[in-house]
């Protein structure tokens, strides 16, 4: 998942260039297969799964990644106002941290829920919060197509 992070991470510079904002949304999609990838690994070779297994799936969600995260405040603040550029970038940084932690919260109290005796179990609780995941990168992918960057950015 690094790895396609830190591959994905070093392209976007000249994707951005050529494909705009469009880079967030392929990338929201990548991100969506890989986990799809995940779940059928997981479903396939439960309670027993393999790394080695699941790498093809996680390069692939560690690709979707990249694409998204690295360009996401170069897209998101392009429209912003040079004299505004520090409280916009300050602004988006602690909405990102606030909603990375949220969405820890949220999803490990989801599946400890999920998980716990008499629940769903433990393998159905991780096909849950992945599907889960699945149709949030799908949101993404939906959602970014209204954010800023038609033109190239600088």
């Amino acid at each position: 998942m690094a790895v396609g992070f830190l591959a994905a991470s070093l392209s976007t510079a000249r994707l951005l260039a050529r494909f705009g904002r469009r880079v967030l949304t392929a990338g929201a999609l990548i991100q969506a297969s890989g986990l799809v990838a995940v779940i059928a690994e997981l479903a396939s070779s439960w309670p027993h799964p393999g790394a080695l297994w699941m790498a093809p799936g996680m390069l692939v969600l560690g690709i979707g990644q990249g694409l998204i995260m690295s360009p996401l405040f170069g897209v998101v603040l392009s429209e912003v106002p040079p004299r505004k550029a520090g409280a916009g970038s300050g602004v988006l940084a602690t909405t990102q941290q606030s909603s990375l932690a949220l969405g820890v919260a949220t999803f490990g109290s989801l599946y400890l829920t999920l998980a716990s005796p008499g629940g769903l179990g433990p393998d159905r609780a991780t096909a849950v919060i992945l599907g889960a995941l699945v149709l949030n990168a799908l949101g993404v992918a939906v959602m970014s197509r209204g954010l800023p960057g038609q033109r190239r950015l600088p």
